[in-house]
């Protein structure tokens, strides 16, 4: 018989974004260098503020706890949500062994 493997768990729940800490110590001030398109940080905060975009209308970002913290592998997107102080957000809360981003990213940041 074939066994799928098993799927990361994760589940969605509403935390301050105050509470999260990012896995990296500096952010690019772009999404995708290869993406004129893309954007960059300050359009995505200015669109926040202005009220043009929502944490809803963007993937949700993904945390996981360690150390008795939650951290973002999503650090752009943490970065400006802090900075328009949004308060409580949807994420995605994963196991932190359940995808590697989250060590890669915490021991390279």
């Amino acid at each position: 018989p074939n066994v799928l493997p098993a799927r990361p768990v994760m589940t969605t729940m509403l935390m301050d974004v105050a509470d999260i800490r990012f896995t990296q110590e500096h952010v690019y001030d772009s999404f995708n260098a290869n993406s004129s398109k893309a954007g960059n940080v300050m359009d995505l905060v200015n669109d926040i503020l202005k009220g043009n975009k929502t944490p809803l209308d963007l993937p949700l970002i993904r945390v996981a706890a360690k150390k008795g913290a939650y951290w973002c592998i999503d650090n752009r997107r943490c970065f400006v949500y802090k900075h328009c102080q949004l308060g409580k957000i949807t994420v995605q809360v994963f196991d932190w062994k359940d995808n590697r981003e989250f060590e890669l990213k915490y021991k390279n940041g």
